[in-house]
């Protein structure tokens, strides 16, 4: 199987499972009040994929549990439902030691180690990043797409 993409930007996740997992796109998820728009390039490449094509890094079932845990999103099932449907609808790749010590060794600003392990993550299995981050995309470290 060939993975076309990583995703980096919860709300590109959550865009996406409201057609992938069957969740109604009102009640599917808010954060922050709302979901933003992806970008142009980012709808092309997510309305074009086909099923499991799209990739997460294992990381980032962490982090989506932490920000309901947190009440930073809010969802319409229980949290351990809706992150069992992230994974049926994407490839989750697992964290190894090459992609541990390529996220600690970044040229990224930033020392979040959930942006570095998702770059990191990326970067290992050569996919393009879907992110708006501009740290992100201006380090040039990873191929991305918004």
């Amino acid at each position: 199987m060939v993975w076309r993409v990583i995703f980096r930007t919860i709300n590109a996740y959550f865009r996406t499972l409201t057609c992938r997992c069957n969740i109604p796109p009102g009640n599917a998820v808010t954060r922050q009040g709302f979901v933003k728009r992806l970008g142009q390039q980012a709808k092309a490449v997510i309305g074009s994929a086909g099923i499991q094509t799209l990739a997460i890094a294992d990381i980032t079932l962490l982090e989506i549990a932490l920000l309901i845990n947190r009440k930073r999103i809010g969802i319409a099932l229980p949290a351990k439902d809706f992150l069992r449907k992230i994974e049926q609808a994407y490839k989750v790749l697992p964290l190894n030691a090459d992609i541990a010590e390529s996220a600690v060794a970044l040229p990224l600003e930033q020392s979040d180690p959930f942006d570095r392990t998702i770059t990191a993550t990326a970067k290992h299995h050569q996919l393009p990043l879907i992110t708006k981050d501009r740290m992100i995309i201006d380090s040039g470290c990873v191929e991305t797409i918004w």
